[in-house]
């Protein structure tokens, strides 16, 4: 039976500076080196003549080089065999003994100028990891994976990473009954167009996180049939998916979820959301979660139990065309960062946040930022004495024309810079509460107020000083 791998390597004039790399014999993940095998077990044809074994090849002359490795006996291990090898462009491992293979990691990792693989034949019914095994591949733009047996394997973390040029995936011949890890899986492959991955078994899957981050090109999205219930955390999620236009995640078991934070971060072309189904008693972190979804025109979170959320900091920043946000469920109790929740948030006219636990809150700065549509809203609950950073907290909320704010406590405050800054519609502004002897920074705190607004306050701001 034959047993070889066909390569073809690419060389440049600055290639000829040093020996170039044909082979790599650690293995990144285990920390072992599977050099005495290689050199024991293979023989290496240069444009047809043989050559004594080695690992890097001083080239003498530009061009394109056919490297034939043939392998006396079928390998054990070929984790990260091409690792950095950087001038390799073309490879066939359609001839190549798999027999004794139960890994596929990092095999072709940073193989940057690799344009082809063929892998007809290739039998990988024994495999059961291919972690980044093609990772950082970014000059392939396309691949043909309908002879892989996926039966086996439990996990492809970081597969696709960084294969910046994949125009189109195919994955419909995929199983996936025993996968458990999918971290990473599609990571910035920002040209990718289509994915097609419904067929997806993802019941044992325990690790999702970061998926489908910087897909940037893809418009559209199948996995209505993905099971989560043994996901933990969904971090970044469909970070800079910015081309999708509407997402389906109804059915989504979220039970076991603790993370959130960055989910839906930056998909700023989603006009429709489908979260109906998620269960967030568990969810701790909701940061940036909603961040620079600035297509979303509603967000329905009746269904959010927040009891449990320690981070709301930039949940919903820059959702600048959502026009009003019902938060009458969400529980706050545990909350300790708010900074930035509703930054740039500029089409919002009235928020009532009335049911607003903030008594374990720190950090308010930014927190209502440039939201210059906001006409009216209800802090009267707003417990704010462990709150050190008011900074820039109503900064250019310009359609604002009161805001009583007699219920804050501000003793342990250092900062309240820019936090009524251009606030130039405000009429009465009650700071009666305020204690301001720890306070460091009070610039443009009130820079760009009317000078007819009636500031009451208990002789603690030298107004004349800080109005001019």
């Amino acid at each position: 039976m034959a047993n070889h791998i066909l390569c073809e390597f690419t060389i440049k004039k600055e290639d000829l500076k040093y020996p170039i790399k044909l082979l790599n014999y650690d293995d990144v993940d285990k920390g072992k080196s599977n050099e005495n095998e290689l050199k024991e077990s293979c023989e290496l044809h240069l444009n047809g003549n043989k050559i004594d074994f080695t690992f890097k090849y001083k080239f003498e002359k530009e061009g394109k080089y056919k490297l034939k490795i043939i392998c006396n006996k079928p390998l054990s291990n070929i984790n990260y065999l091409f690792y950095n090898c950087s001038c390799l462009t073309f490879i066939d491992l359609s001839h190549f003994n798999t027999t004794n293979l139960t890994e596929l990691n990092g095999t072709f990792y940073n193989c940057t100028s690799l344009t082809t693989i063929l892998l007809l034949n290739f039998n990988t019914s024994n495999i059961h990891s291919m972690n980044n095994l093609f990772r950082n591949c970014n000059l392939l733009s396309e691949i043909d994976l309908s002879f892989l047996n996926t039966s086996n394997v439990e996990s492809m973390s970081g597969i696709f990473r960084d294969c910046s040029s994949l125009l189109k995936l195919d994955l419909s011949i995929f199983k996936t009954e025993k996968l458990t890890i999918m971290n990473s899986m599609f990571y910035n492959c920002n040209s990718l167009i289509e994915l097609k991955i419904s067929n997806f078994n993802t019941e044992k899957v325990t690790d999702m996180n970061q998926i489908f981050y910087k897909c940037s090109s893809l418009k559209e999205l199948n996995i209505s049939n993905f099971k989560t219930e043994n996901i933990n955390t969904l971090n970044c999620m469909f970070y800079n998916c910015n081309s999708l236009l509407e997402l389906n995640l109804s059915s989504f078991n979220t039970a076991n979820v603790t993370d959130m934070s960055g989910m839906f971060y930056g998909c700023n072309s989603l006009k429709k959301i489908n979260i109906s189904s998620f269960n967030t008693e568990k969810v701790t972190n909701m940061s940036a979660m909603f961040y620079g979804c600035s297509s979303l025109i509603e967000l329905n979170l009746s269904n959010f139990n927040t009891k449990n959320v320690t981070d709301m900091n930039l949940i919903f920043r820059e959702c600048s065309t959502l026009t009003k946000l019902n938060l009458n469920n969400f529980n706050t109790i545990n909350v300790v960062d708010m900074s930035g929740m509703f930054y740039d948030c500029k089409s919002i006219i009235e928020l009532d946040l009335s049911n607003f636990n903030t008594s374990k809150v720190t950090g308010m700065n930014g927190m209502f930022y440039h939201c210059i549509s906001l006409v009216k809203v209800n802090i009267s609950s707003f417990d704010t004495k462990n709150v050190t950073n008011m900074g820039n907290m109503f900064y250019e909320c310009e359609k604002i024309i009161e805001l009583d704010l007699t219920n804050f406590q501000t003793g342990i405050v250092i900062t309240m810079n820019g936090m009524f800054y251009n606030c130039f519609s405000l009429k009465k502004l009650n700071l009666s509460s305020f204690d301001i002897k720890n306070v460091t920074d009070l610039s443009f705190i009130f820079t760009g107020l009317n000078k007819d607004c009636d500031i009451i306050q208990n002789n603690q701001f030298d107004l004349e000083k800080m109005l001019n």
